[in-house]
């Protein structure tokens, strides 16, 4: 895939995306950028987006894919930028349901799938998700309102790269060919058996946002998450509807 690096952006989604409205990109390609100006968060959230220690990557994708099915691209993405995240720096990177990566209990990584406006047959013409990962730790320190919530991926780079930039390009590379690996097979979902055992919240006991404590039971096929109320009744819940506080 095509990749494009820049030092500086407002947001590599919103570039890929409207470049992608406008045309002007037809194939499918990727970017990534040092830091972000107006980094974009899920429900219309900022990303917080600091420089030089952090690595935001972006895929513009024209996929052959029903609107729902292109809900599965955020978990090929978290599980590629799992992997690679851990197959480079050693640690054990784990996928919080259903698009963050947590590294020792704290929040290193989030994803951002958007697809176009244009939807025909419930199909959209193009879909771009982009990954935000706290490579190091910025100087300073995170904001207070994410600093008990927020990590980095390493505490310094491992021995073998040139520099924090030599590491993120490296990891860019990782995470798209480990999701290519997976797209060559899209919509299928041969992958979830990755995303399962890649997750941390089986067993655990979480709470719905403003809603109350469930425990976790599972992943079902369609990657909804199945938990188990205090009065025992099952409920299978679905992306993009909820969030989960640990």
């Amino acid at each position: 895939m095509k990749t494009e690096f820049v030092k500086s952006i407002d947001s590599t989604n919103t570039y890929l995306y409207e470049k992608a409205l406008r045309g002007e990109f037809k194939t499918e390609r990727a970017i990534c950028a040092d830091t972000q100006l107006k980094g974009k968060g899920r429900r219309g959230r900022s990303f917080y987006s600091p420089d030089d220690t952090g690595l935001y990557l972006s895929l513009l994708l024209f996929p052959k894919c029903t609107v729902k099915e292109a809900e599965k691209i955020t978990t090929m993405m978290a599980v590629s930028a799992a992997k690679a995240a851990g197959a480079l720096s050693g640690e054990d990177v784990r996928i919080k349901w259903v698009n963050d990566l947590y590294l020792n209990g704290k929040k290193i990584s989030g994803i951002l799938t958007e697809c176009s406006p244009d939807i025909t047959d419930g199909r959209p013409s193009f879909v771009v998700t982009g990954i935000g990962i706290n490579i190091l730790m910025p100087e300073g320190g995170f904001p207070e309102d994410i600093r008990d919530k927020a990590g980095p991926l390493l505490k310094r780079i491992p021995e073998g790269y040139d520099s924090v930039t030599d590491f993120k390009r490296k990891l860019a590379a990782g995470i798209i060919d480990e999701f290519e690996k997976i797209y060559a097979d899209f919509p299928a979902s041969d992958f979830i058996d990755e995303y399962r055992n890649l997750g941390m919240l089986d067993g655990t006991t979480v709470r719905i946002l403003d809603g109350p404590s469930v425990t976790v039971m599972g992943i079902e096929d369609d990657f909804g998450l199945k938990v188990r109320h205090e009065d025992g009744s099952i409920e299978i819940l679905r992306a993009g509807e909820i969030s989960l506080v640990l």
